[in-house]
Formats: C-alpha cells, sequence, structure tokens
C-alpha cells in the first residue's frame, strides 16, 4: 500500500556519516520567526472538537493547511482488524466525524478508501487529503498515483530544500550524503545551543527530515511554523513543545520514554476490559485479567479465560482461549471463505505465542509438565500447562501445591509479555542482543499511530 508520508519520515531513517567538526547555529541569539507572515493569514482559527482521536502531529498539519501555510496535508484513519479491540463500525463513525469537521472548517478534502487481509484478518485505510485549494487536491492526489514524491513533499509543505536532498539521495542510493545525521548532528551542537533548542521546543513541530546543506533554512522554517500554532492554536502549541524529541534522548532516556508509552496503551487496554464480561455478566477473574491484557496488547484475540481453581467439581488450571475474529452470523462456518480466514488467524496467533515461548523458556528451567502449551478448541485453542488434562486426577494435597505451581507460571510469562511489550510496540527486536539495538531510532509512523488511537 503506497504511503505518501514516506517522503518525510515513514520509509527508510538515513543512517549516512556526517562531515567532521562541529555544526554550529549562525545565528545565536534568535532564530527569525518571520512573524511577517504571520499577518498574510486569515484570522480564521480551525475548530477541531475534543472527541476527535487525532495525534498531535495530524492537529497541527490541519491548523498549518488551514492557515494556508501548508498547501495539503494527509490524514489517515485505520482499522486493523488483527486488534482484538479495533471495531469497524467506530472506525467508520471516527472518518464521519472528521470529515464532518473539515466540511464545516471549510476545508476541501478527498477520502482515498483500501482494503487488504493480513493472516487472515481484514484491514482498511482511509486516507483523508486535504487542502484549502481544490485544484492543489487534485494536484496531490496525481502526484499520489504517479508516486511523484518530489511534488508530494513540496504539496505537503515541506521544505523545497529538504525535499528535493531526499529525493536526489533516494534516486542515487545515497540518503547518507543528502540527509543529516540528526543524533550526530545533535551531538555536536554547543551545549549553550542544545539547551537553546531543548527550551524553545522548536524541533518538536518536525515531520520531516533535515538535508546535510541547508538544514538551517529549515530549521526557521520549522520555527515559523511554531509559531502560527502559537497564534492559531495555543494549547496545542504548548502540547507540542512539551515533548521531547527522540534525536536527543540518551539511550537510557529513549527506553524510559517507551516504557512509558507501552504502559499507558496498557492502561487503555485495561479500562476497555474492565467492561467486558461472560455469558453470565461476570467480568474477567482477577488473578488471570492482566495475562487477558498483555495478549490483547499483542494483538492476540481472547473471548474466554480462566484464574484457576482448586475446589470441588471445579479443579482446572489458568487458561486463556485464543479464539479468532468470525462474523456475527451464527452460521458463518458454512461459508468456506470464512472458514479459512478463521484458520488463518488461528494459525498467525498461534505462530506468534510460540515465538514468544521460545524465548519465554529459553533460558528457563521448568518441570516439562509445568510448562505451557496448547490444547485446540474448533477454531481457536487454549494456552494452558501441559498438564491439564491430568490435573483433575491429582489427590487434594497434590492440587492445591500444583495450581500455585501453574498459576506462578502462568504470571511469569505475563511479566515476561509486559517486559518485552515496549519491544513489540515500538518494532524492535525481542530479544535484547546489544546496547546499540536500544538505541535505534523508531519511525514517527509508529508514534502517529499510537496518539490517533488515543
Amino acid at each position: 500500500m503506497f504511503n505518501p508520508d514516506k517522503i518525510s519520515r515513514e520509509r527508510e531513517q538515513a543512517k549516512g556519516v556526517t562531515e567532521e567538526g562541529e555544526f554550529e547555529i549562525k545565528n545565536k541569539q534568535e532564530i527569525p520567526s518571520e512573524n511577517k507572515k504571520l499577518e498574510e493569514f486569515q484570522n480564521e482559527i480551525i475548530k477541531i472538537p475534543e472527541g476527535l482521536s487525532l495525534s498531535s502531529q495530524d492537529r497541527m498539519n490541519l491548523v498549518l493547511t488551514h492557515s494556508g501555510e501548508k498547501p495539503c496535508s494527509a490524514i489517515e484513519i485505520d482499522y486493523f482488524g488483527k486488534n482484538p479491540l479495533d471495531d469497524i463500525k467506530k472506525t467508520e463513525e471516527e472518518v464521519d466525524r472528521l470529515r464532518e469537521v473539515l466540511e464545516s472548517n471549510g476545508l476541501e478534502f478527498s477520502i482515498l478508501e483500501s482494503e487488504e487481509e493480513e493472516d487472515g484478518f481484514d484491514q482498511k485505510e482511509f486516507k483523508f487529503l486535504i487542502s484549502k485549494d481544490r485544484e492543489k487536491l487534485d494536484e496531490l492526489q496525481k502526484a499520489l498515483e504517479e508516486e511523484d514524491e518530489e511534488i508530494i513533499g513540496k504539496l505537503y509543505g515541506f521544505p523545497d530544500s529538504a525535499v528535493e536532498a531526499f529525493v536526489q539521495g533516494w534516486e542515487e542510493g545515497k540518503t547518507g550524503e543528502t540527509m543529516l545525521d540528526e543524533k550526530e548532528w545533535w551531538r555536536n551542537l554547543s551545549i549553550e545551543d542544545q539547551e537553546k533548542l531543548t527550551e524553545e521546543g522548536t524541533l518538536n513541530f518536525r515531520n520531516f527530515k533535515f538535508s546535510k546543506e541547508h538544514w538551517e533554512e529549515e530549521l526557521r522554517e520549522l520555527k515559523r511554523w511554531q509559531d502560527i500554532i502559537k497564534d492559531k492554536a495555543p494549547d496545542l502549541c504548548q502540547e507540542i513543545e512539551e515533548k521531547k524529541p527522540e534525536m536527543i534522548m540518551s539511550s537510557e532516556e529513549l527506553k524510559e520514554h517507551e516504557a512509558e508509552e507501552a504502559e499507558k496503551e496498557l492502561v487503555i487496554i485495561r479500562e476497555k476490559l474492565d467492561k467486558v464480561t461472560d455469558k453470565l455478566g461476570y467480568p474477567i477473574e482477577d488473578g488471570i485479567k492482566e495475562t487477558v491484557v498483555l495478549f490483547n496488547a499483542f494483538n492476540i484475540r481472547t473471548n474466554q479465560s480462566c484464574e484457576g481453581h482448586w475446589e470441588e467439581d471445579k479443579e482446572t488450571v489458568p487458561w486463556v482461549m485464543v479464539y479468532p475474529r468470525v462474523p456475527e452470523d451464527e452460521e458463518w462456518y458454512e461459508d468456506e471463505s470464512a472458514r479459512e480466514k478463521a484458520i488463518d488467524q488461528s494459525e498467525a496467533m498461534k505462530s506468534q505465542l510460540i515465538e514468544l515461548l521460545d524465548i519465554f523458556y529459553k533460558d528457563r528451567d521448568t518441570n516439562p509438565d509445568d510448562m505451557l502449551g496448547f490444547k485446540g478448541v474448533a477454531y481457536g485453542f487454549k494456552l494452558q500447562s501441559n498438564e491439564a488434562e491430568s490435573f483433575k486426577d491429582l489427590d487434594s494435597e497434590q492440587g492445591q501445591k500444583k495450581i500455585l505451581i501453574h498459576r506462578k507460571e502462568m504470571q511469569d510469562f505475563t511479566d515476561f509479555l509486559k517486559e518485552v511489550y515496549p519491544r513489540q510496540l515500538f518494532k524492535r527486536p525481542l530479544i535484547n542482543k546489544t546496547e546499540e539495538t536500544e538505541s535505534v531510532t523508531v519511525s514517527d509512523k509508529t508514534r502517529e499511530q499510537l496518539s490517533q488511537k488515543r
């Protein structure tokens, strides 16, 4: 699926080696804000309701497009069927809300819809192309169809120098020679310049890569964007300024930041699952709830669970049922296509769990009976201890001891999932091989999608 935003940030992160020597900000007193240009814009202020789940970057682009600073912008609203908590109806409602916002603010727009399937799960993308000028919008749509990245980048309002440097580097396979190595650049700035840029928060408004030759002019362009946002949407400006760009984070800061973002996602999932009950109206049991939360965080769809019990007529180890997303029609299994999709989904989720269990048990000394394994159930499966089938045959003393062991095994696996979840969320290798791996910058697109979900 072609993504127009790749011109700035969603394609390969260039890793070229910068020239030796320190970079300097020539005007250390102030980066010119060019306030005169602000006076040329209309005094209108775009109205974005709080209920609309747009990232700060999306809202920034809307303000800049509405003010005329950016010829065009794009906003994507996605339905990802593999996410157990995604709902196509709610996604379509979000699309309708954004459409209403654009219409009420006098903006022209087109919606490009695309669908595909991954591991049996449906995915749907609604890409809004937005502008104040219908001709510019038509020009953008044509450029997207022709994959003309230079025109796309300029219509998105990125500085000409950054767009041209990126396109030249990409076509020649030498983006490292044309684009700034931003981490190296930051390290070579004086302490005074680092403190000034950090305090001003200008780098937080960046959604394109700096060119090696013209980064100073491009930085001034960012400052102008910042001033426009401050004038048109002061609360949004403050929200953006308070963030810290990845490019200036140390490895430890980045690791801590990702852990915080991961916990925010888990809080959202917990809140949603708090409302889930079984057919009898009972909530998820406390002893297995965090396991269910982590399964959902890893996009492993659950529909039943049990914390494990050793009681009369209720002898069972802890288990979680994983089940595919199937049509609501009770006769869905009569449809061959629906059955194939259900099988593909189940196999994909099982493969994912196998990979996680392989890592979990790599250096773990565990009795085979206590290890977690699978039991097929219809089109889904249970994750439970290998001893599950014979557990109820134990005597009372053995059962009381073993239920604690099985609960601990499931809890330890849950703790492992929580530990590696930040890596899963930001698409890093789940096994920590080197400290260098930890410092690789994650694409801005991943963070945009996270913000949009909130």
